[in-house]
């Protein structure tokens, strides 16, 4: 698999999970585990391709840090981080612009 082709298989993934658990349709744990998942198929990957990175990918990285970033009690209850959140999956989803603040980079 190709970076651009796991960016973007994972983008679309990724932005369903955000959007369930901001919705309150799946538990923190849920969430999390699809992200170290995605983490686990990266690692192969990582070396094999030095294109430069995209909006989506920035954002894609943006996101995941996010989620790692703050604990299960922020990401729900922040409306300002959950804002931050849905933008970001929006984005991912192919919907709305890149939200400038993204600055995600590879692992």
């Amino acid at each position: 698999m190709k970076i651009n082709d796991y960016i973007e298989h994972h983008s679309q993934q990724l932005a369903c999970f955000v959007f369930a658990f901001l919705a309150h349709e799946i538990a923190f744990r849920e969430l999390h585990n699809f992200t170290w998942s995605a983490l686990a198929e990266w690692t192969p990957l990582c070396d094999e391709d030095k294109q430069p990175e995209s909006d989506q990918e920035r954002v894609f990285w943006h996101l995941l840090y996010e989620l790692h970033q703050w604990d299960e009690g922020q990401l729900s209850q922040d409306k300002w981080l959950r804002l931050q959140l849905w933008n970001c999956a929006l984005f991912l989803n192919g919907q709305g612009s890149c939200p400038a603040y993204c600055v995600g980079t590879r692992p």
